[in-house]
Parts: C-alpha cells; sequence; structure tokens
C-alpha cells in the first residue's frame, strides 16, 4: 500500500515535467507540435497533470489526513525555494566572480 500512494504522489511531477518539456523548442527541435496539434495536446496534458494532481492530494489526504496535505505544501515550498535559489546563483553578478 505505501507503495502505490508514493507513486500515486510521483505521478504529478512526471506529467508536469513531460509537459514542460514538450513546450520546450531547445529540447523536442523540429519535432515540437505546432498550431492545433499543441494546444491540443496542452489542453490534454493540462487535464492529465490536474487529474494525477487531484489523484495525489485525494491519496495522501486518505492515508495521512491533514499531514499528507502539509507535506505536500512543504514540498512545493522546497520546489519554489530551490528555484530561487538557481535563479539567484545565474545572476550576471555571480558570474563574473567566478571568473
Amino acid at each position: 500500500m505505501p507503495t502505490s500512494v508514493f507513486a500515486m504522489c510521483l505521478l504529478p511531477i512526471a506529467y508536469f515535467a513531460f509537459y514542460w518539456l514538450m513546450n520546450q523548442r531547445k529540447v523536442m527541435g523540429d519535432n515540437m507540435p505546432r498550431g492545433a496539434r499543441r494546444v491540443l495536446w496542452n489542453v490534454l496534458m493540462g487535464l492529465a497533470c490536474l487529474g494525477a494532481g487531484i489523484g495525489s492530494l485525494w491519496s495522501l489526504y486518505l492515508k495521512l489526513k491533514w499531514f499528507g496535505i502539509f507535506l505536500f505544501v512543504f514540498f512545493l515550498v522546497m520546489v519554489a525555494a530551490v528555484h530561487y535559489v538557481r535563479i539567484g546563483d545565474k545572476t550576471p553578478s555571480s558570474a563574473e566572480g567566478s571568473q
């Protein structure tokens, strides 16, 4: 049972990563969807992300109640903190100091 809850919690992360990658021209190159196909793909991936996210929160709530929701919010805060720390590392002033 713990394995299925863990997998369900990781599923939205994978879906959001695929969603992000499908919209990166640097990664997809000429294979990136265009026009109506891109809109359809983004809508369908958005719905999949939403469904997986709701399922993840639901499974966390069923197993851990509000502590599970707290863990989810804590995870989001940590992701945001790491993201902003990494952006801070790429500022021009820090790049000049490392040379």
